[in-house]
């Protein structure tokens, strides 16, 4: 009966880190909006990513901020499928799968 127990909520985040928030809606048809807390100032970029690991969607620099910030990204051009959009900074990333239907 051996759990291994995560307790790194309310914990502070080390500088640099990066996190989605939320995203939604998912499914999502049209757009996608992204919830992104960095915990220090910090230039951030957005990528959303096919199934095979080809970039579809790039947005070179969405600002350089601290704390949180809400990104709404154009997906309606993509086609039908699963889909992981990628926050990268040059010290973190995170990433968190969605889908676009119709």
């Amino acid at each position: 009966n051996d759990r291994i127990v995560l307790a790194s909520e309310g914990l502070p985040r080390p500088l640099g880190s990066l996190e989605i928030t939320d995203l939604y809606p998912n499914p999502a048809s049209d757009v996608v909006e992204i919830g992104i807390e960095t915990a220090g100032h910090t230039s951030v970029r957005i990528e959303v990513v096919d199934v095979l690991g080809r970039v579809m969607l790039r947005l070179a620099d969405v600002g350089s901020f601290a704390g949180t910030r809400r990104v709404q990204v154009e997906v309606g051009a993509l086609p039908q499928g699963l889909y992981v959009v990628r926050i990268l900074t040059p010290d973190a990333r995170d990433q968190r799968l969605f889908v676009v239907a119709r």
